[in-house]
Formats: structure tokens, C-alpha cells, sequence
């Protein structure tokens, strides 16, 4: 049963989880304003509550979770609370860095016409 509501945005950042009385890194691979899919191996079965810290610019946010999915390479998670005020500020944050790297980053020669005879 799907528990999403709100779009799904791709977003590579790294996190840290707490719970109990472990911490672990993670890799959040996308996020909503239900909840997000975090890359890691969470050392316990049976934690389902999280906390997770994310680095926001130059803010820390921390934000509570329920674990609703496990898979071999991580899990799903649900907000304790509706939080897409910060969700979406972080995901603004994060397309102006995409659009500010493509916009720096120097354009590709196209292999192809430097292969053609008489290309450059």
C-alpha cells in the first residue's frame, strides 16, 4: 500500500540518522513532503522511530521518522509530521546548486563533429 502523498524530487545528500543509541550515515535518493528513501543499513530491525539530521546550508535541521519500508539497500520513511515547509526550502536550496554547477561547469565538445572530416 503506497503511504505517499506530495511529488517525489530526487535529491543526493547525505544525512545522519539517530535512534536509540546508534547514528548512521545516509544517503537520502528522494524525498517528498510524506517522507523520503534513505540509502544506508540501519543496524536494528526493530527501531521504527528515527531522527534524521540534515545540513541545510549553513542550518541543521532534525527531523523525526517512522520507518514504513526496508529493502536490502535501505529504507522508506514517513515524517512524524507534515514538514514540507523545510522539505521544500531544501529542495529549492538544492535546484539552485544543480542550476548554479551547470551553469559553471565548462561545455562538452561533441565527440562527434570533431570526428567528421573536416570537422573542428
Amino acid at each position: 500500500m503506497e503511504h505517499r502523498w506530495g511529488e517525489r524530487h530526487a535529491l543526493e545528500r547525505m544525512v545522519s540518522l539517530r535512534a536509540g543509541g546508534w547514528r548512521v550515515l545516509a544517503r537520502v535518493r528522494n524525498i517528498s513532503s510524506s517522507g523520503a528513501y534513505l540509502q544506508c543499513a540501519v543496524p536494528s530491525a526493530s527501531v521504527a522511530r528515527i531522527h534524521i539530521d540534515f545540513r541545510d546550508g549553513p542550518d541543521s535541521v532534525r527531523l523525526a521518522a517512522h520507518i514504513v519500508r526496508r529493502t536490502a539497500d535501505g529504507i522508506g520513511i514517513e515524517w512524524a509530521e507534515f514538514a514540507p515547509q523545510r522539505i521544500m526550502r531544501m529542495l529549492r536550496r538544492a535546484e539552485r546548486e544543480r542550476e548554479a554547477a551547470q551553469t559553471l561547469a565548462p561545455a562538452q565538445a561533441d565527440p562527434r563533429v570533431a570526428a567528421r572530416p573536416g570537422g573542428a
